[in-house]
């Protein structure tokens, strides 16, 4: 027989004593003014727990909801109480030296504390807390009423264990006598009277939760013992009927901007400030908990104010902000029209809850299990998605590759209907890239979870996702894509020291798995070529990759490939092949592929980003000893290929000329571009190659300089006149660092054949330039 909440044992609360759990630790703040102060408002005295006393008054003023109209008889739907939940990065070592550090970056100095992380992703540790505001009975030296503030906080992850919410925060601050007992009795939205207090109510969450991480040590902290659990019950009453679909479009906008919500009846009471809270925790129920630790909330916020509250009731929505509108009489709700992230998970949860006839209880108890309690980023809707995805199981998410992108771009040409012929030929490809896009970021985080290629665990949803790519149109493009992507992450975990990507699990998954040998340094992408390489219809373009890292891609094959397929593809192998140690075989193909195409490039010659990145992929090469056969010849050629891929040598020309094997080198760039003169002649069609190279050697020796030895230098000297001679012609960046450094004080030593060489290349291709 099933158990019903009610009948779980009391240990479900990790607040109640009797259970012997550690109590959840609250940090504390009183902000507002003295009676008769004439200077701003500010923190009147806060705990040491946690923050400083300068850190809160940072946070309640970063988080402020603006400043409440003047006190009327009676009340309007702006009138305070107010009540703000809001979030603070927390120093991990914060709360055992007694608040000082509470800064992410340990300065524990006021704006740097509440900055937050930059990206979507997890985040650090944190605290939620929630601040009352609400008049007191004071003026300040101007005779205006004084508007005091409490607010209490604790860490994320003490009260994550216990699926806590806004109303839970709001009545321990409210009726908790050793919050009373801290604050004062002056502070405002507390209660004193010490008979009163909330009952212990465990969250009905689908599995017991871990004890809270922060117990009754930390130094001058609270210990909150009487902290309730969200109440699926009570929230799933208050989404009966239009209300869930009006909560849902709610919560899927929060995840792409800030939310107005517009039309709240009157307030003025603290029974008002309760009953918005409700809602604003029946909106963040239908979003992952985690995400609650980076959403700001208040029960009202002034419109005219530069707040940076994300969900707020108001009277207006500001810039930027979706407008959403409550029923009023004669009129239904309203929701602004989503944007297509949120779109997506709002139409998920309705189908989930409508068309699927889950009960709501169960949708919430989903999304406040264990695995989605970590603190994340409010503006991540493809995590909030993917966490939603998994109530349904693996045969969804598997499934909604192939319909979910697709119906929303076939909704966009049905638009385009009327359209010309055109547009909807650019609307059909702008969709097809955005559905290729969206596909591929779902595949790498499910992966990033843990829900693809995890091994036998995920093996179910490895073979349903292989098979719904195999029938899709773009399933190649989508494969290579998956590939190009996942060397890139390999590529960035060796920059950062390590031999695999994070998460990247085993060697590579799939019955494919042993007919590669894998080095560790791309172990991320063999995976990847592994799962894919199983579907015959992707395994034929995927084996350059798969034999790059093995190290049976040979000379002949990579240049076909250079020569055959979009160079961004070609990148990702050579990548592998450096990545795996087996890059030197097909180094000289690269200078190949640049020597015979880059006349073929349209003016300007600017570097694109792809050519920047081959640029980058050549300098990463592993050096060889200098004593090793070839060596001076293949630096060279990787040289000019920097040259002629815009951004200079893959090493200064100095550091080149003043090596142990100088004159080998020098023989090598003066015999590799002769090559280049023989190709392509020095008239009118060659002379471009050839003037970038030497503007390419010439700019190396304006940005490092020359060798400092003045025979090397004179050789350097030397080398670049041998290659106007051959090309008849100086080009004008290397014009201008000759002439410039024949010119220096004091004059450089030269030798009398290099000087009076320079002397008749200036005279015969510079001045009458001039003169033309």
């Amino acid at each position: 027989m099933s158990r019903s909440p009610a009948d779980e044992p009391r240990r479900r609360s990790p607040v109640d004593p009797t259970a012997g759990a550690r109590r959840v630790a609250a940090g504390w703040a009183v902000y507002g003014k003295q009676a008769g102060a004439s200077d701003d408002y500010a923190v009147q005295r806060a705990s040491n727990a946690y923050f400083s006393r300068a850190d809160y008054d940072s946070i309640l003023r970063r988080f402020g909801p603006g400043t409440p109209p003047p006190r009327a008889s009676r009340p309007g739907a702006a009138a305070l109480p107010w009540a703000t939940v809001s979030y603070a990065p927390l120093n991990p070592l914060a709360g055992r030296a007694g608040g000082a550090a509470g800064a992410e970056t340990g300065t524990g100095t006021g704006t740097a504390l509440v900055t937050g992380a930059g990206g979507p992703g997890p985040v650090g540790p944190g605290v939620l807390g929630i601040a009352v505001r609400d008049w007191t009975d004071l003026a300040d030296a101007a005779g205006r009423r004084v508007a005091g503030t409490t607010y209490l906080c604790a860490p994320f992850a003490a009260l994550a264990a216990v699926a806590v919410g806004y109303q839970g925060l709001y009545e321990a601050l409210r009726h908790d006598p050793e919050v009373a007992a801290a604050v004062g009795p002056d502070a405002v939205g507390v209660s004193h009277d010490r008979d009163t207090s909330i009952a212990v109510r465990p969250a009905p969450v689908p599995e017991p939760a871990a004890p809270a991480a922060v117990g009754d040590d930390v130094p001058g902290a609270v210990p909150l013992g009487s902290l309730a659990g969200l109440d699926a019950g009570r929230i799933a009453d208050r989404l009966a009927g239009e209300n869930f679909r009006l909560a849902a479009g709610i919560a899927a906008l929060l995840l792409c901007q800030p939310v107005a919500l517009l039309g709240a009846s009157a307030a003025g009471s603290w029974e008002q400030v309760e009953e918005r809270l409700g809602f604003l925790d029946a909106v963040a129920a239908l979003l992952p908990y985690g995400q609650r630790a980076r959403l700001v909330a208040s029960t009202w916020a002034d419109s005219g104010t530069e707040h940076r509250i994300r969900l707020a009731y108001t009277d207006r929505p500001r810039p930027g902000e979706a407008e959403v509108r409550f029923a009023s009489a004669g009129r239904p709700a309203s929701l602004p029209g989503l944007p297509f992230p949120a779109a997506d998970y709002f139409e998920l949860l309705v189908d989930l809850r409508e068309r699927r006839g889950l009960p709501v209880e169960q949708i919430i108890a989903h999304l406040w299990k264990r695995q989605y309690r970590p603190a994340h980023r409010i503006a991540d809707p493809l995590y909030a998605l993917l966490c939603l995805a998994d109530l349904p199981g693996p045969a969804f998410f598997a499934g909604s590759l192939l319909t979910s992108a697709r119906a929303r771009h076939t909704a966009q040409l049905a638009a385009a209907a009327a359209s010309d012929r055109g547009r909807q030929r650019a609307l059909r490809q702008r969709a097809a890239r955005e559905d290729l896009t969206d596909t591929v970021a779902l595949l790498r985080a499910q992966r990033a979870r843990g829900r693809l290629l995890a091994g036998p665990g995920s093996g179910a949803q490895d073979a349903a996702v292989l098979a719904a790519l195999a029938e899709r149109g773009d399933g190649p493009a989508l494969a290579l894509e998956l590939v190009r992507l996942a060397a890139e992450d390999d590529d960035r975990a060796v920059d950062a020291g390590r031999a695999a990507a994070p998460g990247a699990g085993p060697a590579a998954t799939g019955t494919g798995a042993d007919r590669y040998a894998v080095p560790a340094a791309t172990a991320h992408t063999a995976g990847w070529l592994a799962w894919l390489g199983n579907e015959p219809a992707f395994a034929g373009q995927l084996r350059p990759f798969a034999d790059a890292i093995a190290g049976s891609l040979d000379q002949k094959a990579f240049g076909e490939l250079l020569r055959g397929m979009d160079p961004g593809y070609p990148l990702v192998v050579f990548r592998l092949a450096r990545l795996a140690g087996r890059a030197q075989p097909l180094r000289r193909q690269v200078w190949l592929w640049l020597r015979d195409t880059w006349v073929e490039r349209p003016p300007p010659k600017v570097p694109s980003d792809l050519e920047r990145a081959w640029a980058d992929e050549l300098s990463k090469l592993p050096a060889r000893h200098p004593r090793e056969s070839g060596v001076p010849k293949e630096e060279a050629e990787l040289d000019l290929c920097g040259v002629l891929l815009g951004t200079g040598p893959v090493e200064a020309l100095k550091a080149r000329m003043m090596s142990l094997y100088w004159t080998e080198y020098r023989g090598s760039v003066h015999m590799l571009f002769r090559d280049l003169v023989n190709r392509y002649g020095s008239g009118v069609a060659g002379l471009p190659i050839l003037e970038a190279v030497m503007d390419g050697l010439a700019a190396s020796l304006d940005s490092d300089g020359w060798p400092e030895d003045s025979y090397r230098a004179d050789d350097t000297l030397m080398l670049l006149g041998w290659l106007a001679q051959d090309a008849m012609s100086v080009s004008p960046g290397l014009a201008k660092i000759v002439t410039r450094y024949l010119g220096a004080k004091p004059k450089p030593r030269l030798r009398h054949e290099t000087a009076k060489t320079w002397k008749m290349l200036l005279e015969a291709y510079v001045v009458p330039r001039r003169d033309r």
